[in-house]
């Protein structure tokens, strides 16, 4: 937490996702608890958790669009926007008397979450240390999974079903606009050079394949939130469990990876435990405590191999690609809830696969390129060199000149000299010739 509050960068990152995950969250649960007021079950499930994920996904690649052909010239201005509209959907959502203003309004709201969504994980990135973005990303979500629940608490906990919270709405997405408003550079930029390739394809394969077995085994059907589950209360345990992935994920990926994986298990611990008729609380919360794993991991590998590879927009990928998942795996849920055996079966199928992409593709992601960067983490840590000089530092690696440097990170040249001198004095270094070889002998 130290961290997340010295750190300018990383500070304003937790901020701005904290802000839009309680503003997209709670906007989500206000839409879902009117439409529940029109639509059965099943098709309170397959609007929200099938269609409302696959379109959150669809926002995201729609960032991702604007930003990797450079479309728009002014991210602020694009975000300005999409708060705009996407407060707009979530109060005719929520205020709407007609089936089809509830279903056409909340759709198109899961779109503009996916490119807020998509927004606040590109700007992860600006970070520039995978240890700190997957401190500031679980901290975020789960300090606004915790504000949610606050917020549910007023008007005998009916706060969020009301028209009145749409006033809470407005308040953070002028917030979120004053946050934006003062962030960083405009411009659409990449990040360092980098040196770890990975595999884009094997990852997003993974990542669906996790969060379909996930939903698969449970799906967090709104048949029980009519039955008596306290949404909003079942969450908090979500927010424990980002903190506790989000601290071992920055510890050790290795661990984190490992705990990802074995939460794969669950999936058929909750068939079970609906089969033998266990209070669907239980479940929930049970089901939120595995949750945090797979939401941290499938973040920390897009955002690491944004930064890895140069392409900041790949951050968002994870998440696209998690949601895509977790509408497979609702669909397959709702189609054979009713059947246990093939239910099982499915869910051992899709769990082996599961599994052996992993296995797949573990090499490539803990091998050479992980065990690089934890010796380029533990000489910048030797020698306690700020943020800002380990982005410097990193491309100083890459041979790269101040000036290219000064243009790379939209600061003076002069600048970039002075970071570059107190990194010398700091590692008792003469010349940048002396820093690259003094580096590359600790790490041999």
């Amino acid at each position: 937490m130290k961290t997340i509050i010295k750190d300018g960068k990383t500070r304003n990152s937790f901020l701005l996702i904290f802000l839009c995950f309680f503003f997209t969250s709670s906007g989500y649960l206000s839409w879902l608890y009117n439409l529940m007021r029109f639509t059965d079950n099943t098709t309170s499930d397959i609007l929200s958790e099938v269609l409302g994920y696959i379109l959150q996904a669809i926002g995201v690649f729609v960032f991702v669009y604007l930003i990797k052909n450079k479309i728009i010239s002014s991210i602020k201005s694009l975000i300005y926007g999409v708060v705009g509209f996407d407060l707009l959907c979530i109060c005719v959502s929520v205020l709407s008397n007609k089936i089809s203003g509830v279903i056409t309004f909340g759709l198109l709201m899961n779109v503009f979450h996916g490119i807020l969504t998509g927004y606040y994980l590109y700007e992860l990135t600006d970070i520039n240390d995978p240890k700190k973005a997957i401190l500031s990303f679980a901290l975020g979500y789960s300090l606004g999974s915790f504000a949610g629940y606050i917020l549910s608490t007023f008007k005998n906990g009916t706060f969020l079903k009301t028209r009145e919270v749409l006033m809470v709405y407005v308040l953070l997405a002028a917030l979120i606009f004053v946050l934006v408003s003062r962030s960083g550079t405009d411009k659409i930029r990449d990040i360092k050079n980098g040196t770890q390739k990975t595999h884009f394809r094997d990852l997003a394969l993974l990542m669906f394949s996790f969060n379909t077995v996930k939903n698969v085994g449970f799906s967090f059907p709104s048949v029980n939130i009519k039955g008596g589950v306290n949404l909003e209360l079942v969450r908090l345990f979500y927010a424990l469990s980002l903190i506790v992935a989000g601290y071992i994920n920055s510890k050790d990926h290795r661990t984190g990876a490992i705990c990802c994986v074995a939460s794969l298990g669950y999936p058929f611990f909750s068939i079970a435990l609906n089969n033998l008729q266990v209070n669907p609380t239980i479940i929930w919360c049970l089901s939120y405590l595995f949750q945090g794993f797979f939401n941290i991991y499938r973040i920390i590998l897009f955002v690491e191999m944004a930064m890895n590879e140069n392409k900041r927009y790949l951050a968002p990928f994870g998440l696209a690609f998690g949601r895509i998942g977790e509408a497979t795996g609702t669909s397959i849920y709702i189609a054979l809830q009713d059947d246990i055996l093939n239910l099982t079966g499915i869910t051992l199928i899709l769990f082996a696969s599961a599994v052996f992409i992993f296995f797949k593709v573990y090499g490539g992601l803990y091998g050479n390129g992980t065990k690089v960067r934890d010796k380029f983490d533990r000489f910048t840590a030797e020698y306690d060199l700020s943020a800002r000089e380990k982005e410097i530092f990193e491309q100083l690696l890459d041979k790269t000149s101040s000036r290219q440097i000064a243009e790379r990170m939209f600061i003076s040249e002069s600048t970039v000299k002075f970071h570059i001198h107190n990194i010398l004095n700091k590692t008792g270094c003469k010349n940048r010739k002396e820093l690259v070889q003094e580096y590359n002998n600790q790490i041999k």
